[in-house]
Formats: C-alpha cells, structure tokens, sequence
C-alpha cells in the first residue's frame, strides 16, 4: 500500500479512532503527496463531521466539484428559500429589491405530471 493511500485509509472518520486533529493531519499528509479529488474530499468530510469548520468544508468540496465539472449538477438553486427571503422581514428593502432584480436572470423550470383518477 502506497503511503498516500495508508494515509487516506487510516483518515476515515467512520471506521477510525483517531481524533479529528489526528485525521486531518494524517489526510493533509496524503493530500500533500498526492492532491487527488478523493483525498480532498475525504478533508472536507472530517472537516464537516468536526461542526467548527463548515465553511472550510464547503470551500474543499465546491473546489473538487468545480475541478471535475460537477458543481453546476450537484449544487442547486433554492427558490423557496429565495422566495421567503423577499418576503420576509429579514432585509431591508434595498437588498430585497437587488434579490427581486436578480431573479430576472434566473431561468426557472418546473414540471408537472397529471395522472388520471382511476388509471
């Protein structure tokens, strides 16, 4: 076994008893002798599993999914959550109007299915 792939394997937050200090220290090890998507990934899940670092996490893995050309499928827009936004008490006025111009730009799609009574 590679000592990359050792490095990778004994990081496993669900299969180790190494503390979270210790696992990401052992994954930068392999990330630094070989930066692979997986290895980069497996940081961000240690980083989300520790709940201090959510931030860094998502950084790591948007980075990884732009890198492979997955970010636009796996990350989605949440229009529900934009429409309580607007109109909510949350915001201002003046960012709620910048929100409400900027959904001009957005392309919204929903599909419906109708299904006959009794088929």
């Amino acid at each position: 076994m590679k000592k990359e792939q050792y490095y990778y394997f004994v990081s496993n937050p669900y299969c180790t008893d190494l503390s979270p200090e210790k696992m990401i220290e052992c994954i930068d090890k392999a990330i630094k002798i070989n930066p692979l998507p997986q290895y980069r990934i497996r940081k961000g899940e240690i980083l989300f599993c520790i709940g201090e670092h959510y931030q860094e996490a998502i950084e790591v893995l948007k980075d990884v999914l732009e890198e492979v050309g997955a970010f636009d499928k796996a990350v989605k827009l949440n229009t529900g959550f934009i429409d309580r936004l607007v109109g909510g008490c949350r915001l201002d006025e003046e960012k709620r109007e910048l929100i409400k111009c900027a959904r001009h730009e957005i392309n919204e799609t929903r599909n419906i299915q109708i299904i006959k009574a009794g088929k």
